[in-house]
Formats: structure tokens, sequence, C-alpha cells
């Protein structure tokens, strides 16, 4: 599930290996972009992980490893696409 609403994007995925490595084919998400980012257990959001990365790839990498984490099944993902107009 994907929303985009004036460059605002929310993108879904499950928290584990594979997908993270889905996420690296965004140029967004790799490095140097800003993210914020909920990990969550699919059905509850009772226990969740909220965080905020300019590297989502490798710092999800690392939340996987976390054993107090390891019962979150899914990832939400919030970008903001912006651009700088430079006038010269």
């Amino acid at each position: 599930m994907n929303f985009e609403i004036d460059n605002f994007i929310i993108k879904s995925y499950r928290f584990n290996e594979d997908d993270i490595l889905n996420i690296a084919k965004d140029k967004h998400l790799g490095s140097d972009f800003p993210v914020v980012y909920i990990i969550y257990k699919s059905g509850s959001l009772k226990k969740a992980y909220i965080g905020e990365t300019i590297n989502a790839i490798r710092r999800l990498k690392q939340h996987l490893t976390n054993p107090e984490k390891a019962n979150l099944s899914d990832v939400l993902l919030f970008q903001v696409h912006y651009s700088i107009n430079q006038q010269p």
C-alpha cells in the first residue's frame, strides 16, 4: 500500500531482510535522504518503534538484529520529496 499526497509518500514493507533489500531499489531511501519510519506488528499498533534516519536500509538492518524488535513484522516509511530551485 502506497500513498502520495503532494510529494508526501508512505510506503509499506514487511520487516525482513528480503524486503529491506527491495527498499534499496528506491534511490531516495538508500542514504543521505531523511526518512521517518514505524516498525510494528501487523494487526496491532500496541507495540511499535518510531525512528528517523538518513540511511533507511542500514538502520532497518540494525533493527533486524535487535531481539526486542524480532516479533515486529511490518514497516511504514514516510518520505517527503522536494526540490530546491536555485536562482543564479
